[in-house]
Parts: C-alpha cells; structure tokens; sequence
C-alpha cells in the first residue's frame, strides 16, 4: 500500500500522555487498535488494562465498536492532509488492575475516592460534542460531595465543597482521602453523590454556559474495594457570538430530533387572464369605499369630558394662590380611612330612624310616661351651622371636602379654624363626607363631642390632624400652585439653558 494512504494515529491516555504515533491502514479494525494498545501500555502506570476489551477508544465523543475500520471513525478534522488523528484510549476500571502496594490489601484499608469529569467548548450550541467542539482548559468548577459514613465507629454525613481548574485535556479531578466508614457508591444504600458546577471561563469567546451543572447521579468506575472513580456527566460553554462560517457552511451538524430547514419553495407564478383588464380603485367622492383605519384620534368627547380636561390643564398652567393651593393638600389614606371610620359612629339618623324614634315617642306620651329627651351625639352638617359651631368654640373638629365648587364657599374655613385653634383637616372628597350624613354632597362636617369608649382614639386623630394641618399652615398660606408649563415649553426653556450655559463656557475659556 503507498505511504500516503496510511493514517497516523495517536492514543491518549487518562492522565494526558500519548501512546503513539502509530501507522494504520484505512482497513484497520479497532479490535487492533486495542490489542497494539494493550501490547504497548506503558508499564510505570497505575491503571493498565488486561485484555483488548478492557479498553474503550473514543473519537470525536463516541465510543467506537471493535468491528468499524479506521476509515469509516469519524476524524476530527480527517480531511486535511499530515494530520496525526487522536484517539481517547479509556480503561474500563472495571476490569482495570491497581499496580500499588495498599492494592494487596484491599481488605484492610479504607477505600481512595477519585471525582473526575471534563468541560468543553460547544461550537455549534447543539449540546453535543461535535467534530469542531474541543476541550477547555482552565476553566475553574465547584464539585459539592456527600458521603455518609457507616462504621461502628461513626454514622455521620459528611459534605465539602471544593474548586478545581480543568487541565489542558479539559479534565477536573478531585482525590478525597481515605475516610473510616466511607465506601463505594456501589447502590443507593450508601447515600453518596457528587455535584459539579460551572464557576468561570477561561477563554473569552467561549464563556456563556451550557451544561451548567450535573446531576446528582455519578457512575462508579470500579469495582476494587479500596479505589474507585466518580465519572460526573460532561460540562460545557458556548460561544457569547455563533460563528457564521460554520452556520453559512453547514458545518455543524443539526440537533438530534430535528429536522435540518427544508430549501424554500419556489412560488408558482399566477396565471393572468388578458381578458380581465386590471382596474385600480378610485377612492374620489361617488368611488370605491376606502379601507378600514383607525379614527380614534378623530373622536369627540363628551363636552363633560373635554371640560374636565381644560379645567386639570388650567389649573397646571395657571398660578394658584396659596389659599386655594392648600386644598390640594389632602389627609393621607390611612389616616383619613381611621378619621371615617370614626365618623360612621356618629352618623346622624335617617327618616326610617326618625319615624321610628317618633313613634315610641308618641307611644310613651299616650301611656302617661315620659319619653326620653336625651339628644344623641351625631356629626353636624351644613356650611351655616358649622360656621356658628366654630364661633361659638364648641367644634372639636372640622372636616372639610377638597373639592367644593365654588371653592370660595369655604377657602376662608381653615384661616376660622386656626383663629379659633380648632382642629381642622381636608379630605376627598365632598361626595364621601355625603354618605356620612346621607346626603349626596357634603362641603363640611363637623364633631362637638364624642362618647367615653372614643376618647383615647379621637385624641390620636386630632394629634395627627393638628400635626399635618394646624402646624403646618403657615408654610402652607406661603405656598404657590400651579405654574407648570407643557412639555413643548419645557423642551423649548431646557433648549435655550443649555444654548445660554454654552455660550457662558465659551466666554470662560
């Protein structure tokens, strides 16, 4: 057979030595290859296979069966010329001898725990290790063991946590030192199990994770009594940015389950009848109907609406005087919902009540008793009686709606209230201070008095009250609204700031 027919081939072992190289003809079955590997296995190490079967040969991630040839194996990069094609020789630790003195006494001494696995880079992102994947050194992993501990001396668990650094193969390693009471995982009894995870990227155009994480699941590669290897599943990275050669090319194989995209069909051209004359439409008056389209911007409000929305603008644009900007300025909700609820005790009777409470009145008087003349606490209504109330200084608390129109009805009730040192606060709004009295609209309410079993929460109320408004009313009958412009004229006023600073810079320099 001519020299340039033959392949070179290489074997790598476990630790990262090569065995090799060697020349193969393309017929060359891989039921050779292992008996040239056995026949050469070097003789310093520690695991050496027996027999042909003991070793596993790996190529381009797969396991390759004892009847393929050395054409037919899937060759990384097989197809350019002087190549040394490299091969994964594993040992099968199941078979694997232990060339060591403690070997001898297996019987004697507590077993050596070996965690090991290996990270590499996912080119094509289809979370298997293609022909262009390779392996990534220096990436650093967390590996998180739990072995549990079974001897007389000690049923403990014990759990640690450690980082490692793969080497330039791509492999991490973890030797965990003999430990009395810990065995094999050899079944679930043991309780033993082992994690790694992704911590960091060495390479910087292969750093986004893929396979993050393994499971909990580890496969024991040995069954001698004193060592045995934890193979945990392979870790991987992806490229942050996908190579577009490799995608353009189809270089990469597609996923397992999915079909690669099928080539794009071509339209078939539409058949036009020269008898049917085409005919654009004309949208002029008397012509065809024009599409559907969106007129929401083209609506007329309701004219309640559009006065709603003038008066809000008016009233940002326009500067308020401090008398009536004060009325924006409303209790906060927790505070006023304790001041309603306070309130709904005292509510004055209905007509039902009313007729009722007549009734037993006339009902007592045509018995010769005397009815009950005791008048009840309720809230006082009515802008007039509240007025007098506040006068005469027998008003505890006022209650006023913020939003009374028109506002001069009341704008001068607060400046009463702090005159007179009455309690006095501003809520929303006049249709809720209403329901109070069983009316529609309220402008201000108002509580003379309250029963014992109230007194310690009313006093809270006012000290609140009294913080928020009395205090305060100073700062607020100083206090401007309003005067705040549109946005076009904010543009326009940040515009000519920022021309008027560049402007002054220059001047500087």
């Amino acid at each position: 057979m001519p020299e340039e027919d033959l392949v070179e081939l290489k074997f790598r072992l476990y630790d990262g030595s090569d065995i090799g190289p060697f020349r193969y003809s393309p017929a060359a079955t891989v039921a050779m290859l292992k008996e040239r590997i056995v026949t050469e296995w070097p003789k310093d190490k520690r695991i050496a296979p027996k027999v042909a079967n003991d070793v596993k040969l790996i190529s381009a991630g797969k396991v390759l069966d004892n009847s393929r040839t050395v054409g037919q194996c899937k060759m990384p990069f097989g197809d350019l010329p002087n190549v040394i094609i490299t091969m994964h020789a594993v040992v099968q630790p199941s078979l694997a001898r232990v060339k060591t003195v403690e070997a001898a006494k297996t019987s004697l001494s507590n077993p050596q725990i070996t965690v090991m696995g290996l990270v590499y880079c996912d080119i094509c992102s289809n979370n298997s290790f293609s022909k262009h994947s390779y392996y990534l050194p220096g990436v650093e992993v967390r590996i998180d063991c739990m072995f549990k501990a079974i001897s007389p001396r000690t049923t403990e668990q014990i759990s640690f946590s450690v980082n490692r650094t793969t080497n330039k193969h791509g492999i991490y390693k973890l030797e965990v030192p003999s430990v009395d009471g810990v065995q094999c995982a050899r079944d679930k009894y043991f309780g033993n199990s082992c994690r790694a995870t992704l911590i960091s990227s060495s390479s910087s155009s292969c750093d986004v994770p893929g396979f993050w994480t393994t499971s909990e699941e580890v496969s024991v590669k040995s069954t001698q009594a004193n060592f045995c290897i934890y193979s945990l599943n392979a870790l991987s990275y992806r490229p942050s940015k996908r190579d577009t050669e490799f995608v353009a090319g189809q270089l990469c194989a597609p996923k397992k389950g999915v079909r690669a995209p099928a080539a794009a069909k071509k339209k078939a051209e539409k058949v036009v009848n020269p008898l049917f004359e085409k005919r654009p439409k004309q949208f002029g008056i008397g012509g065809a109907l024009p599409p559907k389209k969106d007129l929401h911007r083209f609506v007329k409000w309701p004219q309640v609406v559009r006065i709603q929305r003038k008066k809000m603008i008016l009233k940002q644009r326009l500067k308020v005087p401090p008398s009536i900007h004060q009325f924006s300025k409303t209790l906060d909700k927790n505070l006023a919902t304790s001041l309603f609820k306070m309130l709904l005790k005292y509510r004055p009777e209905d007509k039902a009540q009313k007729k009722e409470r007549l009734l037993k009145r006339a009902q007592a008087e045509a018995e010769g008793k005397t009815p009950e003349l005791k008048k009840p606490i309720v809230v006082k209504y009515g802008l007039n009686h509240v007025t007098y109330l506040i006068e005469q200084n027998k008003a505890q608390l006022v209650v006023i709606a913020h939003d009374v129109d028109p506002i001069e009805l009341v704008v001068w009730l607060p400046a009463l209230c702090r005159k007179m040192e009455i309690p006095y606060c501003i809520v929303k709004g006049k249709a809720r201070l209403g329901t109070i009295v069983h009316k529609k609209t309220a402008s201000v309410l108002c509580l003379t008095s309250v029963k014992n079993e109230d007194k310690l929460e009313f006093s809270k109320i006012l000290e609140a009250i009294k913080a928020n408004f009395n205090d305060k009313y100073d700062e607020l009958r100083k206090k401007w609204g309003g005067g705040v412009m549109g946005s076009k004229s904010q543009a326009k006023t940040k515009a000519k700031e920022r021309l008027l600073a560049k402007e002054a810079a220059q001047r500087m320099t």
